[in-house]
């Protein structure tokens, strides 16, 4: 059952894409939208290649990710990435050789600076070794609340987490695993609403509070903040979370 669902997934996020999210980013204002567009306009044409990754199951019985996220996930990588596709020169129909142009010194200077590009894809990581790297963090407790089976549980769980999160010190170190954490725990399949909203909530408050918020994190949100945004339901939070997303990771 779960091999057929994988295949009819990828097959449907391929053919459907990231339609549902630019129709709900249509009602961004225009310096947000745009914000948005010159973050992701230099993808390339290409489709990403696919690839296999790690099913983590948690107690609600949904796992936290599927081959056709990581078909997702591997579009937005791209679109995150800045890289642009190279273009061809134009020939010179006269056959005359075309002299360079003269360049400022400053341009010059630019020229040789190494230019660094952020690695934004993620890496496939278990729930076993997410919990013992946010083990110093999050107490046991909250993190066995977050898998319960009691939406109440995992709901005053949420609450607990977001007031530990806003007691870290350095948060920006600690960014991504929390993000990590909460798409595998509670994760974007819980069956209470409450319990995605504040889920949601949680996120923008830590893209919003962090001093750098990695792109990668975007990437790993994406495809459940796009399942959210169809949702009438948590649409608002799922909105607002990827305004939050552009504001911080865009130019």
């Amino acid at each position: 059952m779960v091999a057929g669902w994988d295949i009819r997934g990828d097959e449907k996020i391929k053919s459907v894409g990231m339609r549902p999210l630019e129709r709900s980013l249509e009602k961004l204002d225009d310096v947000r939208r745009k914000k948005l567009n010159d973050m992701i306009g230099s993808s390339g044409s290409g489709a990403p290649g696919g690839g296999s990754s790690v099913i983590v199951q948690t107690s609600t019985g949904a796992s936290s990710e599927s081959t056709g996220s990581v078909f997702v996930k591997k579009s937005a990588a791209s679109m995150l990435s800045g890289k642009k596709p190279v273009q061809a020169v134009p020939s010179n129909k006269k056959g005359t050789s075309a002299k360079p142009a003269p360049s400022k010194k400053g341009d010059q200077q630019k020229a040789m600076k190494t230019v660094e590009h952020e690695d934004v894809e993620p890496s496939d990581m278990s729930l076993d070794e997410i919990e013992s790297r946010i083990s110093s963090l999050i107490q046991g407790e909250t993190i066995s609340q977050l898998k319960s089976t009691a939406w109440k549980e995992r709901l005053e769980a949420i609450s607990s987490l977001k007031e530990q999160v806003e007691g870290i010190k350095e948060l920006d170190k600690s960014v991504e695993i929390l993000v990590r954490l909460l798409c595998a725990i509670p994760g974007w399949s819980d069956k209470n609403v409450q319990v995605q909203q504040q889920t949601i909530e949680v996120i923008s408050n830590i893209a919003t509070t962090a001093t750098k918020f990695p792109k990668k994190c975007v990437v790993l949100c994406l495809l459940g903040l796009s399942e959210r945004v169809a949702d009438i339901k948590t649409r608002v939070q799922a909105m607002k979370c990827l305004t939050t997303f552009s504001e911080a990771v865009g130019p």
